[in-house]
């Protein structure tokens, strides 16, 4: 008896102190998912170049689920604002719809309540554009459960309010109006508005006694089979094995109508025959009784010996029991601590791979966080342009620090999207200058037509801006613009303030290009067009004199031969 208690007093302390790293079960191997990522961003950006941005899109939220799968969150959030801006550039409402809402579900609760919320609101407002409504309903439903967690009522009940309001457009439910009514009736309550509170309850009570919707059948069935693939087979047999069930089950039960009549026929005669045998039984019960009194008579004598033992194992159990408890709670509050403490260095991570990102190239940030290093690299192709805006000393001292800056960061966020749109590696900006590379970090062979069509975009676009300007009164700037293609060494140097730049004599004759160009022109070198020369009309402006370059052929871009004809 004694060695039970000790084996089981044992297998508590095992239990108690014995660690296991749950996080383990779920543990994904962090190589397998970058590689995976690189070759989803190598697809996307061979989409981006031949056009098809529905493909960009689908690529760009593979690329940010598998991110959050190995919870760089900061990442996720980038590639899903590629594929919103992308869907914008391209006027697919409802593409950056779907992207809008498949952001909101990665944010998690509480943390990002406020970004989640937001997301679902964006993708409410292009659903109802689109007169998507089955859709927004949805979005609706997703934004009142939210909120509801959050207890924020002030956004909550204009939103149920708005779903219970149209419940024919938004395909609501007899249990949708029960869930949406009782939620109101809870934030009206802590309002304090009877009248609404009465209101409520009536609905509430009126879906409470009208009829099971199928529907809600239907959406319980859709959402039970949104399920891991590789579940779906055992999902399958144990859907089997219920109908086999159910079918047996009434096979049994016609079974027995048929053979009850037999049975009762049986039962009559076995009555009888209970009957005879009835005073032998109680014969035999008195011989029992009477051996049973015996037997109990020993079996509390037995018992007094076992309770005292049972007493003293009880007492030593209870002193270790007491002891494990301890230590268990010491353990737990020290593992809530641990826990909380790993929940804000995540936090910081997340911010730090952000601000990593708006520095550093995917690339060279990722090989700097895994290697601690990032290895300049030498590259034969690459195509370097410079911008700077004509008069910016006479502007500035017009406006005021604050306003300029505004007009600067209105430019220079205008031309990072442009060189998004054309895969262009923004290396830096210098006071009102604009410098920008292609063919970098990854190699291709494009990057001259790609630097000439960002080039275009961005003269066009600030001519656009220069019109805005002078209607509104506002003083404005010009642009000029060069490109030169060559060879250059590109990558970080140094220990402190990282920052990704290009070497060599390549970036000296791009900074020539602009210095020499003219105000709404792109001015490239001769070794650009010959890159270009098939795709573009160029115009040669003959040998111009260049500080330290001494002579060299120039030529205008006049515009794209696809758009010519």
């Amino acid at each position: 008896m004694k060695k039970r208690y000790l084996v089981l007093i044992a297998s508590l302390i095992v239990l108690l102190f014995v660690p296991y790293d749950w996080g383990k079960a779920q543990n994904y191997n962090r190589r397998q998912v970058i590689s995976k990522i690189r070759n989803y961003d190598a697809k996307r950006k061979r989409a981006l170049k031949n056009g098809d941005y529905k493909t960009v899109i689908s690529l760009s939220w593979q690329i940010a689920d598998s991110y959050h799968l190995i919870k760089q969150d900061g990442l996720m959030t980038r590639y899903y604002e590629r594929a919103i801006y992308t869907a914008e550039k391209n006027n697919d409402k409802l593409l950056k719809a779907k992207s809008h809402e498949r952001l909101g579900d990665k944010y998690k609760m509480p943390d990002y309540f406020t970004k989640k919320n937001n997301q679902y609101r964006e993708a409410a407002e292009l659903y109802n554009e689109l007169n998507e409504s089955k859709k927004e309903g949805e979005v609706l439903r997703k934004i009142v459960k939210i909120t509801h967690k959050e207890r924020d009522y002030e956004n909550l009940i204009p939103t149920a309010e708005t779903l219970l309001s149209k419940p024919d457009v938004f395909e609501i439910t007899r249990q949708d109006r029960i869930n949406l009514s009782t939620v109101l009736i809870e934030a009206h309550t802590k309002q304090g508005s009877e009248e609404k509170v009465k209101l409520f309850e009536l609905m509430w009570d009126k879906a409470q006694s009208e009829k099971p919707d199928p529907r809600d059948k239907k959406r319980e069935l859709e959402e039970a089979m949104k399920i891991d693939p590789m579940l779906l087979s055992q999902r399958e047999l144990e859907f089997l094995r219920t109908q086999k069930k159910e079918l047996t089950l009434d096979i049994d039960s016609q079974k027995y109508v048929i053979e009850r009549q037999g049975l009762e026929l049986q039962l009559k005669n076995l009555d009888l025959k209970m009957k005879e045998s009835e005073r032998q039984k109680q014969e035999a019960i008195a011989k029992e009784q009477q051996a049973e009194a015996q037997a109990q008579k020993a079996e509390a004598q037995a018992q007094k010996a076992r309770n005292n033992q049972f007493l003293i194992g009880l007492i030593g159990g209870g002193i270790v029991l007491l002891i494990s408890v301890v230590a268990f709670i010491q353990k737990f509050n020290s593992n809530r601590k641990l826990s909380s403490k790993n929940k804000e260095i995540e936090l910081e991570r997340q911010k730090s791979d952000t601000l990593l990102l708006n520095i550093l190239p995917e690339e060279t940030a990722q090989e700097l966080k895994e290697t601690g290093h990032a290895q300049p690299q030498s590259y034969d192709l690459v195509t370097v342009m410079f911008t700077d805006f004509k008069g910016f000393t006479q502007i500035s001292e017009k406006l005021s620090p604050e306003d300029l800056v505004k007009k600067l960061e209105y430019c220079f966020t205008e031309f990072d999207k442009i060189c998004d749109k054309y895969d262009l590696e923004k290396i830096k900006t210098i006071g009102d200058a604009y410098m920008c590379a292609g063919g970098i970090p990854v190699a291709n062979s494009s990057n001259p037509k790609d630097a000439v069509r960002a080039g275009l975009e961005m003269q066009q676009f600030m001519k656009d801006w220069k019109s805005y300007q002078e209607k509104i009164g506002e003083p404005t700037f010009e642009l000029r613009l060069g490109i030169h293609t060559g060879s250059v060494v590109a990558g970080v140097i140094g220990k402190n303030k990282f920052a990704y730049d290009i070497w060599g004599d390549a970036v000296n004759l791009a900074a020539r290009m602009e210095s020499s160009g003219e105000v709404g022109k792109v001015n490239i070198s001769e070794t650009t067009y010959h890159h270009v020369k098939n795709d573009f009309e160029c115009e040669y402006r003959g040998k111009i004199t260049a500080k330290n370059k001494g002579e060299i052929d120039m030529y205008f871009v006049q515009s794209s031969v696809t758009s010519n004809q």
